[in-house]
């Protein structure tokens, strides 16, 4: 059986971690990466690169393509050639240049791999409630995060998204990576479409 390699994408705060605890449900094996949680983790180490970071997280920017290459090299090679069934990467393509990138990596480790992408949809609305729930405290995952400063850091991010990340999500699906649209906030039935998504051939 092929190592599936699921793309998890959508605008900020459309679940895109709930999806990948339910993609671990239906895989208990599978291997979930986080780009921002890696990001983040750079950032708690105080160092010069962190800081960095750090900077361009709190203003909602896209980090410089050397950031994202270095941080994303060091991960991919074992996660490609690790034993996970499933690899999940949250958040790892956000415009036209990452998804590029990412394929040059993947065309070098992809034999017995398949590449796919689930891409969630969420009404802005739904996402800027969730973020004011963040704010007022009550969504504990999410607390102190650099990236959750204020109405117009969400504000530009999910501008971001629309005009950097869906024309990279456009642009695999051109390329005949399997894409699959859910609606992010119908938790109940989400994990059988995916379900159904990761089994297809």
């Amino acid at each position: 059986m092929k190592k599936i390699v699921v793309s998890l994408n959508g605008g900020p705060l459309v679940g895109k971690g709930r999806a990948g605890r339910n993609i671990r449900e239906i895989e208990p094996g599978a291997e979930i990466f986080s780009m921002g949680e890696a990001l983040r983790d750079v950032v708690k180490t105080g160092t010069t690169l962190g800081k960095e970071i750090e900077g361009y997280m709190k203003l909602g920017e896209l980090v410089p393509d050397r950031i994202y290459m270095e941080v994303l090299t060091n991960h991919l090679r074992s996660l490609f050639l690790g034993s996970a069934p499933v690899v999940v990467l949250d958040g790892v393509i956000r415009d036209l240049k990452q998804a590029m990138k990412f394929q040059d990596i993947f065309c070098q480790y992809r034999e017995g791999k398949v590449f796919k992408q689930i891409v969630l949809n969420v009404p802005k609305n739904i996402c800027f409630e969730r973020f004011k729930q963040s704010k007022a405290g009550r969504d504990l995952t999410r607390a102190n995060r650099v990236d959750d400063l204020d109405e117009q850091v969400f504000e530009h991010r999910w501008n971001i998204f629309q005009n950097l990340t869906v024309p990279a999500i456009h642009h695999l699906q051109m390329n005949h990576v399997p894409t699959r649209a859910l609606e992010g906030n119908e938790a109940a039935d989400q994990i059988f479409k995916i379900k159904d998504f990761l089994v297809a051939a």
